[in-house]
């Protein structure tokens, strides 16, 4: 599997509020971030570990494959460093992106227990009403039940 050296836009993200040293606004960065990967077909940075080196009888497009995919995490390591407070960048500053996600995950573990609780309620709670689109009423659905999947590990 090859993948591209791309050039992400992370301004919107780095603009918008660090992530709080207690956590309070853990969620809402986290939900920006996976959007930001998402978007841009980089979800994997922080869904699966980045692996050892290939060894020195591996390809040359095994080679380029590592270093694009060791490239493009360390940038989004630099990015989730520079939108965090300063303690929590100090903590996590020699921690790649996909350990920094679980331990952030770990570390804020009552935000995202809470998280998942509210958007079960709201998925248990949506009813279709009257003369109402079954698309529409389907697709909210499946955008929740899609966010406590993804963004919630539920």
């Amino acid at each position: 599997m090859s993948y591209p050296n791309v050039h992400i836009d992370f301004g919107s993200f780095l603009r918008d509020e660090e992530l709080k040293t207690d956590g309070s606004n853990f969620i809402d960065w986290y939900q920006r971030l996976r959007g930001i990967l998402i978007s841009n077909d980089l979800l994997y940075v922080i869904q699966e570990p980045l692996g050892d080196k290939p060894g020195d009888s591996a390809s040359e497009d095994d080679d380029d494959d590592y270093r694009n995919r060791r490239d493009i995490s360390i940038a989004i390591q630099c990015t989730m460093l520079y939108s965090m407070e300063s303690e929590l960048r100090s903590r996590f500053s020699n921690t790649n992106a996909y350990e920094m996600v679980d331990e952030l995950k770990a570390l804020f573990a009552p935000q995202v227990r809470v998280m998942k609780y509210e958007y079960l309620d709201k998925f248990l709670s949506t009813k279709m009403e009257e003369n109402t689109c079954l698309e529409s009423h389907l697709a909210t659905m499946h955008g929740i039940h899609g966010r406590l999947a993804t963004d919630l590990d539920y």
